[in-house]
């Protein structure tokens, strides 16, 4: 059994780990697709992204398998390979397929707690991103700061929003089929929020 556990988890954090270096690859790639950055800058934009992108997913994924576990699932991480694919296409293209991997989760059934489960990572990062722009606008933050902070809320707020789309496998799905009141507040929410900061400038 405990064997098992361990090829489990060692599966779950190379996926993880993969998972992070093709969101920020894509990412990257994305940001200097629309604006054409100087190549020395390039350092500075990996770190910011790199910081930026694992505070995002891990809230994300992390949120998603709390609620899991605290309503009797059995929760692991698992990349998603057309997922992975998708990112870098889409990144080519200037934007960003931003479902790397799921949280996958058995032992329950119940339609309502697969739809909490799906409905916290979305929801965590919404509320990260708009606490983070909020206090951005309020702080009038410029340079490096600043641009550390508008990676924090942008890709927060896109990767809240991009996980509610009601497309199966992502998030969006499942909370649909859970409950559309919910549904479509929290994708309004989403989308206001992704508007007003700005996300789909670039």
């Amino acid at each position: 059994m405990y064997t098992q556990h361990k090829i489990m988890f060692d599966r779950e954090i190379r996926d993880f780990f993969i998972a992070v270096f093709v969101l920020l690859t894509g990412y990257v790639i994305s940001i200097y697709v629309n604006t054409r950055f100087p190549l020395s800058e390039l350092p500075l934009v990996i770190i910011v992204s790199l910081f930026s992108i694992v505070l995002a997913f891990s809230a994300h994924e992390g949120a998603h398998r709390f609620v899991a576990i605290r309503l009797g699932a059995i929760a692991f991480f698992r990349k998603w390979n057309l997922g992975l694919i998708l990112i870098i296409i889409s990144s080519l293209l200037g934007s960003l397929f931003a479902t790397a991997g799921a949280v996958q989760f058995t032992g329950v059934t119940d339609q309502s707690k697969i739809g909490k489960s799906a409905l916290a990572g979305p929801a965590t990062n919404i509320m990260i991103g708009g606490i983070v722009y909020a206090i951005y606008l309020v702080g009038s933050f410029h340079g490096i700061l600043g641009f550390i902070l508008m990676n924090v809320f942008k890709i927060n707020l896109w990767l809240g929003l991009f996980n509610m789309i009601p497309i199966p496998p992502i998030d969006g799905a499942k909370i649909l089929g859970w409950n559309l009141k919910i549904f479509l507040v929290v994708i309004a929410l989403a989308l206001a929020l992704n508007i007003l900061a700005g996300t789909f400038l670039g």
